[in-house]
């Protein structure tokens, strides 16, 4: 970097602001409680490790994460060892979104596409969770890197053993596939397939996968099984319309008005490309145009078809490319105020990245902050439960992860239907059972206690007021 340019020096107090923000809102979060699927997966960990029950562990999850997570606890550094790590891979993902919007087009798309990922609430509220979310979006980032760099040896040896390690974090990573490939043939042809570093690299990727291929088939009888259980076989809670409708109309939430317009400016200046078919080969910015559209249009059909349901996060890979036409609907509004005036330009230009950001930093403070809390007495709950139970003594609950978790004893769920409890309890001989308001459970279980109340009795509550007028978590002790 020249730290005598202008748009380094910009940059870089982008990545202060970014780094400032991101040390605040860790600071804040250092005891706030996981939800269901971080627990899964610290479950997991802590089952590889300490061989404690890891009921909930939905098997067809990619076996990465809890494998990295266990070598924190194996190494006594635990939760917090995690949380610092992802702090550091979002800090990445600044420089990531940088460097490849300064390489798909210049300084000044880059610039702002940095400036809102700095702000933006899915980056920030998911690299202070143990999910593996974010990650997932600063390796498509670098992946990305590396095609854009494949003239150097290196960047095009890493690009897929890179994508596979990131496909075993994430499975949904594997859209990054599809937008590689229409991208490369669109703009090559098929030439890049004679490129021996090509193969070698797809050769790398492989062994990457290969332990966890192995795995799959000792265990399943098939290399690809929790992929395709994750994915094509997974039951459908929604239409792939229903979803995909879903994150269209959801859209302008993760943006907002300002930047909305701006976006629509951009798509507009994207699309244009489809006026000169013939340059798309030739030049440099129609190319990375190209790579645009086609990482925002593959990631919302691939998300509606292979993805069973809505979630805003599942879709966080696309918000660079989001993010960079925003820029290039800023750099137009710049290039046409600067016509006549450079100085209302810049004005106009900071202006909107303030108006614009705003809504979009207030939003990542409500919605981490609301959440400091949650789950807070599923926590205490199953801490009570570890210092008044043994080890071999059973739970039934709806928070299975996160009982199991915190009162390290097997957990399992209420049946659907009451009718089937007595035989639940036959079959598992549970000491306690958990009613919370933070996971739901079957509508019979909320009357059970009180119409069995000689046989299931209220033996620890917890209250989200002070006024103990609202009930967060009750423990019943179930007596045989």
């Amino acid at each position: 970097m020249n730290f005598k340019n202008k748009y380094t020096i910009m940059f870089i107090a982008i990545l202060i602001f970014a780094i400032a923000i991101r040390a605040y809102f860790f600071f804040i979060t250092q005891n706030q409680v996981p939800f269901w699927d971080e627990l899964e997966f610290l479950n997991h960990a802590k089952h590889i490790v300490y061989n404690t029950p890891d009921t909930g562990w939905l098997e067809i999850r990619p076996i990465i994460f809890p494998l990295l997570l266990s070598a924190f606890y194996f190494w006594g550094i635990g939760i917090i060892g995690v949380k610092v790590l992802w702090l550091l891979i979002s800090i990445l993902g600044i420089f990531l979104v940088y460097l490849v919007g300064k390489k798909l087009f210049d300084e000044k798309v880059a610039l702002i596409a940095t400036a809102i990922y700095s702000v933006f609430y899915l980056d920030i509220f998911y690299a202070m969770r143990m999910l593996v979310d974010m990650p997932s979006a600063v390796i498509s980032l670098f992946v990305v890197y590396c095609m854009l760099n494949r003239d150097k040896k290196i960047f095009a040896l890493l690009m897929f053993p890179v994508l596979a390690f990131g496909i075993l974090l994430k499975f949904n990573l594997a859209v990054m596939l599809p937008i590689i490939f229409s991208y490369l043939i669109l703009t090559e042809g098929f030439s890049f397939m004679k490129l021996k570093k090509f193969w070698a690299s797809i050769g790398l990727g492989f062994l990457v996968a290969l332990p966890y291929f192995i795995y799959s088939f000792n265990k399943w009888g098939n290399p690809l099984y929790s992929f395709i259980g994750a994915s094509v076989k997974a039951p459908r809670y929604e239409s792939i319309s229903s979803v995909f409708m879903q994150y269209i109309t959801y859209f302008p939430n993760y943006i907002y008005t300002v930047f909305l317009v701006l976006f629509f400016i951009g798509a507009i200046i994207l699309l244009k490309i489809f006026l000169i078919p013939e340059l798309i080969r030739k030049e440099k910015e129609l190319k990375s145009k190209l790579l645009i559209i086609l990482w925002v249009i593959i990631t919302f059909v691939g998300f509606g078809v292979l993805v069973n349901h809505f979630e805003d996060r599942y879709i966080i890979t696309v918000f660079p490319a989001i993010f960079y036409t925003i820029g290039l609907g800023f750099r137009f509004i710049y290039s046409v105020i600067a016509k006549y005036s450079k100085i209302i330009a810049i004005i106009a230009v900071v202006g909107l990245l303030i108006f614009g950001g705003l809504p979009l930093a207030k939003y990542t403070d409500n919605v981490i902050k609301s959440k400091l809390t949650a789950y807070s007495g599923l926590k205490l709950a199953g801490e009570w439960i570890k210092e008044n139970s043994y080890e071999k003594d059973n739970i039934i609950s709806s928070a299975v992860p996160q009982i199991t978790y915190y009162s390290e004893r097997a957990t399992y769920h209420y049946p659907e239907n009451g009718s089937d409890f007595e035989e639940t309890i036959g079959k598992y001989n549970p000491k306690f059972m958990v009613l919370s308001i933070w996971e739901k459970s079957p509508d019979w279980v909320y009357n059970y206690p009180l119409k069995y109340n000689n046989s299931i009795i209220p033996v620890q509550a917890w209250f989200q007021n002070k006024e103990q007028t609202q009930l967060d978590t009750v423990i019943y002790q179930i007596l045989q």
